[in-house]
């Protein structure tokens, strides 16, 4: 049995900590929350799902629960209740698996083409308000409560050259190095990118900005070749599912 408590508000997400991980989500409308665990992506159903408590486990717009003996890694998402009333803008629909918008970490895939990904039924006459009771987990991907790591800046500073001396070079990380031509040992990859560093410097290169490196879903219905008839996928990253997550392969 998993023993809780109270937690805290903040900072939003997943804090993962020696004794277990603290949960906050915020909802400003919502009137009740589940915390559901998992684990694996392709579960159907949570092992095990958490109530919280709207008088003790909510300060303010913020829900929040401490959960013991949990470590990093664990799969988790959100089941939120509260008004559907589609013409004000309130759609909660506790049958449907939400990710944590603060989540460092992904796991498994949204299919996006299966109707139970959808808060109404997209086969009603009503259009987008009606209601779906359909269950969406085993057809979205999870969170994962990710271990804090600090990444060592060692002795970097800011270069000091005013913005209107730099050279910035926007690139697509796999694009950059992917192809055999770019004679990298890690194309398509971000050692390939620090691997043409040199390149970028001889050119006379001073900042690099990366296209979208946060989680989304290539395989996006975008669309079909016009040549081959084969289904497109989203490339280039604008199509966002976590700004603060990348992929995790469970």
């Amino acid at each position: 049995m998993l023993r809780t408590s109270i937690g805290r508000p903040y900072p939003f997400g997943a804090t993962v900590s020696a004794g277990g991980i603290n949960f906050a989500l915020f909802s400003r409308r919502a009137t009740r929350v589940y915390l559901e665990l998992f684990k694996s992506p392709d579960d159907r159903s949570a092992w095990r799902s958490l109530e919280l408590d709207p008088r003790r486990n909510r300060t303010g717009d913020v829900w929040h629960i401490f959960v013991e003996g949990l470590a990093g890694g664990q799969l988790y998402g959100y089941r939120v209740d509260g008004p559907y009333q589609p013409e004000r803008g309130d759609r909660f629909n506790v049958h449907k698996l939400l990710m944590d918008p603060y989540a460092r970490g992904l796991a498994g895939e949204y299919r996006l083409g299966n109707d139970a990904l959808y808060g109404y039924d997209r086969s009603s006459p009503d259009g987008d308000l009606s209601f779906s009771s359909v269950d969406s987990a085993p057809f979205t991907a999870k969170a994962v409560a990710m271990a804090p790591s600090l990444f060592d800046w060692q002795d970097d500073r800011p270069s000091g050259r005013a913005l209107a001396d730099e050279i910035i070079y926007e690139v697509h990380v796999k694009g950059f190095t992917a192809h055999p031509s770019s004679a990298v040992a890690a194309a398509g990859t971000y050692l390939g990118l620090i691997e043409k560093i040199p390149h970028l410097v001889e050119l006379g290169v001073t900042a690099v900005e990366l296209l979208p490196v946060h989680e989304f879903n290539e395989g996006e219905p975008i669309g079909l070749d016009p040549v081959t008839g084969a289904a497109l996928h989203n490339y280039w990253g604008y199509s966002t599912n976590g700004f603060f997550a990348s992929s995790v392969r469970a």
